[in-house]
């Protein structure tokens, strides 16, 4: 399997260092540049993060049985091969198929087990993340047009945020998870997990100190181990960590 792993060691370094000629492969297998929109960012972390399950070689157990129905398992470059090996053109009809609901998302076999409690919504899909939604009655004429619809929720956005935290402070009243404001920015959560798996990769499957993987990674001096091991083990379960 093209993943990374001990064989991008140098040996002769102490400790362990990355071999230069392997810094070439950190877009595609760390970093995972080049990604296009919200279902690329999805569908990369669904890719990446399977395939270092399956790199490691982790049982999904009898509850996963039925994995080879799902995204990324139904496609047959999975998981030999990483995901932005794929052209754009190939991937957009992947896009198309979790658009068209062929690919079930309300799986809990896709996403890190623990990783993700809120529900993302993208081009006006829900995608597998159970969470109360907050209703809001909006009446529009029709005659007016996108853009005084839009300067009209403008001028008004003062008291329509104020009805929107009332109605949140009554549902967390009630005991209700309600997601907070971060969660309508999915890009930003899917880079978040990404960024993870790509350290971790570094960290545990290639086998870099933590001083290494920081540097190779590009990460601030000040960045914390702790931190860094304590978030592997609450988002990339059951992805271990030594």
């Amino acid at each position: 399997m093209e993943h990374p792993s001990k064989e991008w060691q140098n040996v002769d370094v102490h400790p362990t260092e990355l071999k230069a000629e392997r810094r070439e492969d950190l877009p595609k297998h760390i970093h995972f540049k080049g990604l296009n929109g919200e279902y690329d960012y999805m569908s990369c972390f669904f890719w990446e993060y399977h395939r270092t399950v399956a790199f490691l070689g982790i049982d999904y157990g009898e509850k996963y049985s039925n994995r080879e129905n799902f995204f990324p398992f139904t496609e047959d470059s999975f998981p030999g091969t990483p995901y932005l090996s794929h052209p754009i053109e190939t991937r957009k009809t992947w896009f198309k198929k979790q658009g068209d609901g062929q690919y079930n998302y309300e799986e809990e076999l896709l996403v890190p087990f623990g990783a993700i409690d809120q529900e993302i919504e993208i081009d006006g899909r829900k995608l597998v993340f159970p969470i109360v939604k907050i209703p809001l009655a909006l009446h529009v004429n029709p005659n007016w047009g996108l853009e005084k619809f839009v300067q009209l929720v403008r001028d008004q956005w003062t008291s329509i945020n104020k009805e929107l935290k009332g109605e949140v402070k009554r549902l967390k009243a009630k005991g209700h998870v309600v997601a907070e404001s971060k969660s309508s920015r999915p890009i930003v959560l899917w880079k978040k997990y990404l960024k993870l798996l790509g350290c971790y990769r570094l960290y545990q499957c290639v086998g870099l100190d933590w001083a290494n993987t920081r540097d190779e990674f590009g990460l601030d001096k000040k960045a914390n181990e702790d931190r860094f091991r304590s978030d592997c083990k609450n988002n990339l379960k059951p992805l271990p960590i030594s």
